[in-house]
């Protein structure tokens, strides 16, 4: 986790923060005297910056774009393999979550050969 917060990573992420502020401000000032809501373009700006981040800015420096919606596919593949069958459905009798970090895992032998 320190190497993805740490200050090296810090001020390499600074030119997509920079790009980032820098458009906020320019859209800002576009809108001149009209009135703007500084909380969803806020918020705009840093959910693309967490993207910049997150999936490269694909701007030629060696920093290759990733295909997010490739990400996104391959996620909800991955999800839809998921057996439902084998999800539990929790109870009013059942342990809170948290428990279930502590308890023992065990061998489903019900579905032999799968």
């Amino acid at each position: 986790m320190s190497a993805l917060l740490g200050a090296p990573r810090v001020r390499e992420l600074r030119d997509a923060r920079e790009r980032e502020a820098a458009a906020l401000i320019a859209a800002v000032a576009a809108a001149g005297a009209s009135p703007v809501n500084l909380s969803d373009m806020v918020a705009a700006t840093s959910s693309r910056i967490v993207r910049r981040v997150a999936f490269g800015d694909g701007d030629g420096d060696g920093d290759e774009s990733m295909d997010v919606k490739a990400v996104l596919d391959e996620t909800q593949s991955l999800l839809g393999a998921i057996r439902v069958s084998k999800v539990p459905t929790p109870s009013p009798q059942s342990p809170p979550a948290s428990a279930l970090l502590h308890m023992p895992v065990h061998q489903d032998t019900t579905e032999q050969g799968h």
